[in-house]
C-alpha cells in the first residue's frame, strides 16, 4: 500500500510538471476588452488651465492624452486622435438659469495651440498638447473657457467612455489674486466705526488690479477695486458697485 501512494505521488508530480511546460508563460500586457484613449482628467466637471495677469503671451499645457493598451500587438501600433472643438457644455451651462456664473468661449484671436491631430507611435503611451494664450488680449473679470471632443482616427483603439470629452476653465490671475483675512474697524458715516473681520477673495481685474467686497458689505453689492503700484506697493481704493453709487452721491 505504502509503495502504491509514493508511485501516485510521483505521478501528480511529473504531471503538473509536464503541464507547466505546455502552458506558454502569460503576457502581461495581453487583457481583455478593447484598447482606449482618454483626456487625463475629463471626467472632473472642469479641467483648468492658467496663466499669469501678464501682457505677454504664455505656453501651458492644454491636456494630456493617455494610450491604454490592451495587448503588444496594440502598443506597438500606430494610433491617431484629434481633437475636435465644441461649445456643447458650455452652451449648456450658460442656458441653465441657475448657474452662478456665464462661461465666455476663449477668443480665437487669443490663443494658438498645438495640431489638435495627434499620432502615437509605436510603443508611445502618452501625449501632451500645449496652448498659448496672450492675456492682454482679454477681458479678465470673464470666465473663459475651452471644450474639445475626443475621437480616434485611424488605429485599434476606442475613445474611454467618461474621458473624451473635456471642458477646460482658463483662469488669469495676478500675483495678488487668492483669499485674504480682512481686520480692523470701519467709520460709517451715519453709524460710526464697527469692527471687521472676516474672509475676502481678491478677484484679478487686470495685472496690477482686484476685485473684492467693500468693508463689511459685500453681500449688499457694495464692492471696490484695489490697484497696487508695483514701484511703492501702494494701494488706491476705488468704489465698484453699490459703492460706487454711494460715492458718487455722496460728493456731490
Amino acid at each position: 500500500m505504502l509503495k502504491n501512494i509514493k508511485i501516485g505521488v510521483l505521478f501528480l508530480a511529473v504531471l503538473s510538471c509536464c503541464l507547466s511546460c505546455d502552458k506558454d508563460p502569460q503576457n502581461a500586457i495581453d487583457g481583455k476588452g478593447v484598447s482606449r484613449v482618454k483626456i487625463t482628467g475629463a471626467d472632473e466637471l472642469e479641467m483648468l488651465v492658467g496663466v499669469k495677469a501678464d501682457p505677454v503671451a504664455q505656453k501651458v499645457q492644454l491636456v494630456e492624452l493617455q494610450r491604454l493598451a490592451i495587448s503588444e500587438n496594440d502598443l506597438s501600433s500606430t494610433l491617431v486622435v484629434k481633437l475636435t472643438p465644441t461649445n456643447e457644455r458650455i452652451d449648456a451651462h450658460n442656458l441653465d438659469t441657475s448657474s452662478k456664473f456665464l462661461y465666455t468661449p476663449l477668443p480665437s484671436a487669443s490663443f494658438t495651440s498645438d495640431p489638435l491631430e495627434v499620432t502615437f507611435g509605436p510603443g508611445e503611451f502618452t501625449k501632451v498638447i500645449n496652448i498659448t494664450i496672450n492675456p492682454a488680449t482679454l477681458v479678465l473679470s470673464n470666465v473663459y473657457a475651452l471644450e474639445y471632443e475626443l475621437s480616434v482616427v485611424a488605429g485599434s483603439s476606442s475613445p474611454s467612455n467618461g474621458f473624451d470629452h473635456a471642458l477646460i476653465r482658463v483662469i488669469v490671475k495676478n500675483d495678488y489674486d487668492g483669499e485674504y483675512k480682512s481686520t480692523g474697524t470701519f467709520v460709517h458715516p451715519t453709524n460710526g466705526p464697527r469692527d471687521i473681520d472676516e474672509s475676502k477673495t481678491l478677484s484679478t481685474i487686470d495685472k496690477f488690479t482686484c476685485e473684492t467686497k467693500f468693508a463689511d458689505l459685500g453681500s449688499a453689492g457694495w464692492l471696490m477695486w484695489l490697484v497696487v503700484d508695483p514701484a511703492t506697493n501702494f494701494v488706491t481704493l476705488i468704489p465698484k458697485g453699490s459703492a460706487k453709487r454711494w460715492y458718487n452721491y455722496s460728493t456731490r
